[in-house]
């Protein structure tokens, strides 16, 4: 049941992750919308995404390598936390470094 549940909140977190990066880009870099350089912003935005792509798939291919060396030197167990701090990290670094991108409305 572990394994399982692991599975499920792994596509559970895909499923958040490509559902929302799309609008995170657009707030941070912008979409080319009403402006007076849209095809730049335009550029700008399908750009991040691509490289955005290409990070993830780099990612998912080194965390399997990375994984499978762990696994073959010390266990299945110790390659789960090792991922897990990867991911940890991860999550540390979007806490500190990713800009707050809610407008500031003024209330009357």
């Amino acid at each position: 049941y572990y394994m399982l549940t692991v599975q499920l909140l792994d596509g559970l977190g895909v499923g958040i992750i490509d559902t929302l990066l799309p609008l995170v880009v657009r707030d941070v870099v912008g979409s080319g919308d009403a402006s007076a350089n849209a095809s730049a912003s335009a550029g700008s935005y399908g750009a991040s995404l691509g490289s955005i792509a290409l990070v993830q798939g780099i990612g998912a291919a080194a965390s399997s390598s990375l994984a499978g060396c762990v696994v073959d030197y010390a266990g299945f167990d110790v390659a789960f936390l090792v991922l897990g701090a990867v991911a940890a990290v991860a999550l540390l670094l979007l806490v500190v470094a990713m800009p707050e991108t809610k407008s500031k409305r003024k209330t009357r």
